[in-house]
């Protein structure tokens, strides 16, 4: 049984199916512009780099403080 928004396809009025359809279509249109394995190490990566430097002027301030 085919469903979207957990209500059967069958039950649906027509502008409730033009509606999933259009979500079916941007599902479609989104899943094949996700990012590649080389884009996603790459945010990885920065994300690390992000943070290491956040927790290195940390340390930096409390050292200086205290």
């Amino acid at each position: 049984m085919v469903t979207w928004r957990n209500r059967s396809i069958d039950s649906l009025s027509t502008m409730e199916l033009r509606l999933a359809l259009d979500d079916a279509i941007n599902q479609i249109a989104w899943s094949q512009a996700e990012a590649d394995s080389t884009t996603f190490f790459q945010a990885l990566l920065a994300g690390f780099v992000a943070g290491a430097v956040v927790v290195t002027v940390a340390i930096l301030t409390f050292s200086l403080i205290g």
